[in-house]
């Protein structure tokens, strides 16, 4: 049997780094290089919140082993020069421009929306407010248009929600979904919805997953809103409201960048990148080695295949290239910021780049020994016979987590 998966995510354990100071004991060395006990404390208090598994004396034991393990085999890495394989550095190469965009849109965009105090009080005001609605659900405009015309030629919500909803009980109740307060329902239908005054009908609104129609059947307003409770909650709306502009800032910021550049080939030469685009993508530049944009076209095979697949014209793909200048600019714009050089956000590069060498390190040795699950067991023991552990074990009883 070849290693069982969950025997490799053992040793792909989450890893965070955090600065070290004289305060933060030593929980174990590997041949005098050092495991902390805050770094290990943050992954183990990560790990047992995604599983949900309960912290005991046991089980902190058998994680700092895994960890243990972790370490042992990033040197195995080093020692097989993982890092020099050329799909490797790919991959090391879009994890890193991935952390790297993420912190920009949250910095630089994100962190600067700014949210008006008048859009706050009419956000505070509606948490006060419960709505009564109905709707009716199209997939299409054009099916959402239909319903509109069927209600306004004097069809009832009652008879049309029997033909819209498989759901049982909004078929038979007219599509009645109860009431709803702020930040409930998806941000679209409650805008429409706040906006309707009791009785009135939407247009169509479009939502996440199609169009709905909208009914304001009635609705209660706390009757005690003072300014106190506002401040006390007013962060916790500017959160929420900036998450509902996040998608059309970043938007808007990639046009602008977009808007100042241009593509330097010709329709015949997009026609040929379009109709090599998958071996383009698998490496073989050969037929376009000579063409301008060359750096932009050799990271199409940093392209998800998912995107790639988008692809079926000249206008795709040309905004497939302009889509990776707009990232390289934004890259370049990453490298001036002084936050790119915070040690929380290169901890969080090498995490990423060592969780990448593991899983191919575990991938070669599976591959190059033809591995099964106990020949691993006996290599990774193997391994560690030629390391001096030392574990301090009376750390690891009595540490508490936070």
């Amino acid at each position: 049997m070849k290693l069982n998966n969950l025997i490799i995510i053992t040793f792909l354990i989450i890893s965070a780094c955090s600065s070290h100071e004289d305060s933060n004991p030593i929980l174990a060395k590997i041949d005098g290089e050092p495991i902390y006990l805050n770094d290990f404390m943050h992954k183990y208090n990560a790990f047992l919140q995604t599983t949900g598994i309960e912290d005991n004396l046991l089980f902190r034991a058998k994680f700092l082993d895994g960890d243990i393990d972790r370490e042992i085999l990033l040197e195995k890495a080093a020692s097989m020069d993982v890092l020099a394989l050329p799909q490797i550095q790919k991959e090391v190469r879009i994890i890193k421009n991935q952390i790297m965009l993420n912190h920009f849109n949250e910095k630089e965009i994100f962190d600067k929306i700014a949210i008006q105090d008048s859009d706050l009080r009419a956000a505070f005001q509606q948490s006060k407010t419960q709505i009564h609605a109905r709707h009716l659900f199209s997939k299409s405009i054009e099916g959402a248009n239909q319903l509109k015309q069927k209600l306004e030629n004097g069809e009832s919500f009652e008879s049309l929600a029997e033909l819209v909803f498989q759901d049982s009980v909004l078929n038979s109740n007219g599509g009645d979904i109860g009431y709803f307060t702020f930040n409930e329902m998806d941000p679209n239908f409650e805008v429409a919805a706040f906006s309707l005054k009791d009785g009135e009908i939407s247009a169509p609104v479009k939502t996440k997953n199609g169009y709905s129609i909208i009914q304001v059947i009635d609705r209660w307003i706390e009757p005690l809103i003072t300014e106190q409770d506002y401040q006390l909650h007013k962060e916790g709306f500017v959160q929420i409201l900036k998450s509902r502009k996040r998608r059309n800032a970043v938007t808007e910021y990639t046009q602008s960048i977009k808007d100042n550049l241009g593509l330097k080939l010709t329709a015949n030469q997009l026609q040929s990148i379009l109709h090599n685009l998958s071996s383009i993508a698998n490496g073989n530049l050969e037929k376009v080695k000579d063409y301008p944009e060359f750096d932009v076209i050799t990271q199409i095979s940093e392209i998800s295949e998912k995107q790639r697949a988008r692809v079926n014209s000249i206008e795709d793909l040309s905004d497939l290239l302009l889509g990776i200048k707009v990232r390289n600019e934004i890259l370049n714009r990453v490298n001036e910021c002084d936050w790119f050089s915070q040690i929380e956000i290169q901890n969080e590069i090498q995490s990423k780049t060592d969780d990448a060498l593991l899983s191919h390190v575990v991938e070669l040795l599976i591959h190059n020994e033809d591995l099964t699950e106990n020949k691993f067991q006996v290599l990774m023991e193997n391994l560690r016979k030629n390391k001096i552990i030392n574990i301090n074990n009376e750390l690891l009883k009595r540490f508490v987590l936070a």
